[in-house]
């Protein structure tokens, strides 16, 4: 999935659409940083409607799964920082749930075709 959400660019539209809508006179570090919270925030919101776990049994999983962790970008060089409850409740409440929802059809439709599985799925650089 991760993968998926990078190489196809829908995160990267989704977040910088929210970027936009919601921090239009920002400096551009400013709105770098905006969007790296929003990142996030959406990987939690997929992973919340992949789930269909509660918001506190998710923070519960994200900080006891390593993969969960990796999916969401919790997991530092020093030290692993999955959201507490409240932080991803707000997380949720950033997106109307319709967007989310949308945004995960999206990455499902954008892998019925065979030509952007291969593409996305096995596009690996060769090392020379």
């Amino acid at each position: 999935m991760d993968r998926i959400l990078l190489f196809s660019g829908l995160e990267h539209a989704f977040v910088a659409r929210y970027a936009s809508e919601h921090f239009p006179d920002l400096s551009p570090a400013k709105v770098q940083r905006q969007m790296r919270k929003a990142r996030t925030a959406v990987r939690y919101c997929i992973l919340h409607s992949l789930t269909g776990l509660s918001v506190r049994e998710l923070s519960i999983r994200v900080a006891d799964s390593h993969l969960f962790q990796w999916f969401v970008s919790a997991a530092q060089i020093d030290a692993i920082h999955p959201a507490s409850k409240s932080t991803v409740d707000r997380y949720e409440k950033m997106f109307q749930a319709e967007k989310v929802e949308r945004l995960v059809h999206d990455l499902n439709r954008a892998m019925q075709d065979e030509n952007t599985i291969s593409d996305l799925l096995y596009q690996e650089a060769v090392l020379r």
